[in-house]
């Protein structure tokens, strides 16, 4: 995975707007879980950190654009639904308040945020789960900023 964020970071920082150069970056990203309307664990998000008590949101990026690539779309829908509205709505409140972040800090885009969050989620373990002690909502992982599973601070 750290070749994947070098990549993207090399590949993408022209796209970087000149705020990012004063931006003070986050630590870590926590990877949180919910089983709200089943009886298995989905994403609820992957969320930037400071620290485990602040976090930055809503930060500068690109609106949201409603997701229309059918096999993102697809894996969306099977591990980052939304129960009571719809999903969309649910992905633009996560993308707006969170993965923005990562646009700003990395110049990712909407489509690569939303990846690497579900290809966190589908390497998870089921002794990670385990640590959850089947709650409705629970942080799962913490990563490092170059995707690497850390011990949650």
């Amino acid at each position: 995975m750290n070749y994947l964020l070098s990549f993207y970071t090399l590949w993408n920082l022209y796209r970087l707007p000149l705020y990012t150069l004063t931006y003070t970056p986050y630590k870590y990203y926590e990877l949180a879980i919910q089983k709200w309307c089943q009886d298995s664990y989905q994403i609820h998000g992957l969320w930037p950190q400071y620290d485990a008590n602040t976090w930055p949101s809503n930060c500068p990026a690109p609106a949201y654009q409603t997701i229309t690539d059918s096999t993102l779309l697809k894996e969306m829908n099977e591990n980052w639904h939304n129960c009571d509205s719809s999903s969309q709505d649910f992905w633009n409140h996560e993308y707006t308040k969170h993965l923005s972040c990562m646009y700003q800090q990395y110049g990712l885009t909407e489509d690569e945020s939303f990846q690497i969050t579900i290809n966190l989620f589908t390497n998870l373990q089921k002794s990670d789960f385990d640590k959850c002690n089947n709650q409705d909502d629970c942080t799962v992982a913490c990563y490092d900023l170059e995707f690497n599973k850390i011990p949650c601070p």
